[in-house]
């Protein structure tokens, strides 16, 4: 019989070293682990603090551009940051960004504020009301001084026929569709109104009733250039009037708003053979608005052109227009019309043009629109010679944000001139092409720089002659 008791046992195997310090080492990383994260999201922490001191201070100084910088990053990583909005909502009154610094506000009362911080918000709400209250008080005026120094130059081909003996040469003042009217087709840029001494022109008058053939093998070609730089200065006057009260038209409340701008303009041409040039420009325009359905607008318009001082042109029209949104595009359709009288012996241009017109416009982003519109313009001169049909197609590209503002037109005419019959006149279509562009940049809330250049090339008569004329011009401008 088998003692049990005394049967012998088995020896158990020492525990191994491993597993007794594996749970030590595992949480010595965890610990260790948790330190350095930690380390380096106070380090983070600390660092964002500073900026945000140094916001403060920057704003305090009055820098509020630069404490934007450091803030709307800060904005981005810490969007409900009470502090941190709080101070974006103060830099954006600073520069009366009112609709920024309205949706900070929102955002923080959506947020658990503590009493002293709903009193801070309170107040910065008060003082938010009382600032937009202002800014769309009924009147506001500006003035803004301007700069300018540029080029002009213009290049003349054109055909010189030798048959001398069968008729005359008269030389009379060019005025056309003139030149400035590429300029003043919308709000981006300036009117001008060349010297007439750069639009003089030769044309030829049949003075007999003798038939005359035209022979090629008589004609020559002919090219003038002329290159000028000039300065100039410009002082405009805004005032617009919006009455805070509503119109009822139709059964819908309708706001009203009346705006007038006056402009002058002087020119030094670096050419002692040509006189100064100077404008005055007046517009006047009475609109009615109904929010998203329509706008009605009544322009009545003056442009008062001199050389050396003396009075020669007077270009006066009214325009009625309708605009029409659509979602992200509107459409608009007007009717222009201008008188233009000259002074003295020019007074043989003086002419009435009438100007139906069609523009659409598309909001690509927030950033840039399209436009696009065509202009039949019909001018009836008492000089028959000088008048005209003319259909105009044009495309406009903008870009605006809070710095930079730019564009660009094409356009295209195609001249028709009443009186088109080979025994009186050798050309009566023309065809002209035109691109202008300008670009601003604000340098601040009072100045900004900016450039703009025009060109246009003339085809008259299928190649009877050819004029080029471009301009390069930058400025500087003051508003206050």
């Amino acid at each position: 019989m088998i003692n049990i008791l005394s049967a012998p046992r088995k020896k158990k195997k020492p525990m191994s070293i491993y597993k007794i310090i594996w749970p030590f080492i595992f949480v010595t990383m965890i610990i260790v682990t948790n330190l350095v994260f930690s380390s380096h999201s106070q380090a983070t922490q600390a660092s964002d603090s500073r900026l945000l001191k140094n916001a403060i201070s920057l704003r305090q100084a009055g820098k509020t551009q630069q404490a934007l910088d450091i803030l709307e990053p800060l904005k981005t990583q810490y969007i409900d940051h009470k502090r941190v909005n709080i101070e974006l909502v103060m830099n954006y009154i600073n520069i009366r960004e009112y609709n920024d610094a309205q949706d900070i506000i929102l955002h923080l009362k959506s947020l658990s504020l503590s009493t002293n911080e709903s009193t801070k918000l309170q107040s910065l709400q008060k003082k938010l009301n009382g600032l937009i209250l202002n800014k769309k008080s009924s009147h506001s005026f500006a003035t803004e001084l301007f700069f300018y120094a540029g080029i002009d130059s213009m290049l003349s081909k054109y055909i010189y026929d030798e048959l001398d003996d069968f008729y005359e040469w008269e030389e009379f003042s060019y005025e056309g569709d003139d030149m400035e009217e590429y300029y003043d087709e919308g709000d981006y840029t300036e009117s001008y109104f060349l010297d007439e001494a750069n639009l003089i022109d030769s044309q030829d008058n049949n003075e007999t009733n003798d038939t005359i053939f035209w022979d090629d093998n008589t004609k020559s070609e002919i090219t003038e250039s002329e290159e000028n730089s000039y300065t100039a200065q410009q002082i405009k006057f805004f005032h617009r009037y919006q009455p805070h009260q509503q119109f009822t038209v139709f059964g819908t409340k309708n706001t009203l708003r009346w705006s007038n701008n006056i402009s002058i303009y002087q020119q030094q041409i670096d050419d002692e053979f040509s006189d100064n040039y100077g404008q005055i420009k007046m517009d006047s325009t009475l609109a009615l608005l109904q929010q998203d359905s329509w706008l009605i607008d009544f322009r009545l318009r003056g442009r008062y052109h001199f050389n050396d001082n003396r009075h020669r042109l007077s270009d006066q029209g009214a325009q009625i227009s309708l605009t029409l949104p659509f979602a992200r595009s509107q459409a608009k359709i007007g009717f222009e019309y201008k008188k233009k009288s000259f002074t003295g012996m020019a007074d043989i241009n003086d002419a009435d043009i009438s100007i139906p017109w069609l523009e659409y416009s598309y909001k690509l982003s927030k950033q840039f629109k399209v436009r696009i519109g065509t202009r039949y313009r019909q001018k009836s001169a008492t000089d028959p010679y000088s008048s005209y049909d003319n259909t105009n197609i044009y495309m406009s590209l903008i870009y605006y944000d809070r710095s930079y503002n730019a564009f660009i037109t094409l356009s295209h005419d195609q001249l028709h001139y009443k009186i088109d019959q080979p025994e009186l006149v050798r050309w009566s279509n023309e065809e002209r092409k035109s691109l202008v562009a300008g670009l601003k940049y604000k340098l601040s809330s009072h100045f900004n720089l900016g450039f703009n250049g025009h060109f246009i090339e003339n085809n008259i008569g299928k190649d009877n002659q050819e004029d080029e004329w471009y301009r390069l011009e930058g400025y500087i401008s003051y508003r206050f």
